[in-house]
């Protein structure tokens, strides 16, 4: 969904309204269902480059995504996610957190999770694309619900590109500015994680290593029409067998995998101006698409329109 909110407020007369909100703002919390009836809630939907940012103020209410919820959507994504005011009780991944105002926190759509607002809480969130939150960092699961406090790592630069991008919301930000501040947002994520819960070198499997390794070399030949999982295996010294076994670890089958990077990086550059004079058929041939047709069914599926709406919506 690529449209913007302006500030709405909704009570408990609008309940359903506001669920049909959050599902549609693809956040990590997208098909939560609200367990406390009476609440009043404010939410500012923004895009920004390939995610977007909301703005959610929400007195206290408790919610639940379990795995029926989760089975719904099938398209993973992240929520780097910064608590101005209040507190939220996460509990995601087998881990139970308290982020306080001023601390900020990675969240995963794909996983069995519950919250809880005991106070006024107001919260700046990035909802990210799962293929892009694992091109920066691999092993994004591990980290999530892991606090970036206040002070340490980058979290304070992170925190005023957080206020920044709120305070340019009205600025039209899917072009140029806005993937360049989604890669900052994602810079300063992955080495404040490095500093504060820095990973055991030790204890990385080898099929992790292979994994690491893999991802690596996607992103390098993703433009690439002859990028497969046969030439991918052949790059490694793999069988196919072998990699597709490794790969099953995934939330998506290798292909699959390959397929949404590809079309990521296409709907980049439908929202990027500078490419605004190049047809669509000449971007999806330039990231390994070999039809145009395909690549439009394709990208309908993954985004819910067609190319050309996509572009259209956005300039």
């Amino acid at each position: 969904m690529k449209e913007s909110y302006s500030v709405i407020t909704y009570d408990h007369n609008h309940q359903e309204r506001w669920q049909f909100l959050i599902r549609n703002m693809k956040s990590s919390a997208s098909n939560t269902e609200i367990v406390n009836p009476n609440f009043d809630a404010e939410a500012e939907y923004v895009p920004v480059g390939s995610a977007s940012i909301c703005s959610i103020t929400t007195p206290p209410l408790s919610g639940e995504r379990n795995k029926e919820q989760i089975a719904e959507n099938n398209k993973q994504c992240f929520g780097l996610t910064f608590i101005t005011s209040g507190r939220m009780h996460l509990n995601q991944h087998g881990r139970q957190t308290v982020i306080k105002s001023g601390e900020i926190v990675l969240t995963d759509s794909d996983a069995v999770s519950s919250f809880s607002f005991e106070e006024l809480t107001h919260s700046l969130s990035l909802s990210l694309p799962g293929p892009l939150v694992h091109s920066y960092l691999p092993q994004a699961e591990i980290f999530c619900n892991r606090v970036l406090s206040a002070g340490q790592g980058y979290t304070n630069s992170l925190k005023e590109l957080f206020f920044s991008i709120s305070n340019n919301s009205s600025r039209n930000l899917t072009g140029p500015i806005g993937h360049a501040t989604i890669k900052a947002a994602l810079d300063l994520m992955v080495a404040s994680f490095a500093i504060i819960h820095p990973l055991q070198p030790a204890r990385k499997s080898k099929v992790q290593t292979h994994l690491d390794g893999i991802f690596a070399y996607i992103e390098e030949h993703l433009a690439d029409i002859e990028l497969t999982p046969e030439s991918i295996a052949d790059a490694f010294g793999f069988s196919t067998r072998y990699l597709r076994k490794i790969f099953a670890t995934e939330k998506v089958c290798i292909s699959k995998y390959i397929q949404h990077r590809r079309l990521d990086k296409c709907a980049e550059q439908l929202a990027n101006e500078a490419w605004n004079g190049h047809s669509i058929s000449k971007i999806c041939f330039f990231w390994g698409f070999n039809s145009s047709s395909h690549f439009s069914r394709t990208f309908k599926l993954y985004y819910g329109i067609t190319p050309t709406e996509y572009r259209n919506r956005l300039h």
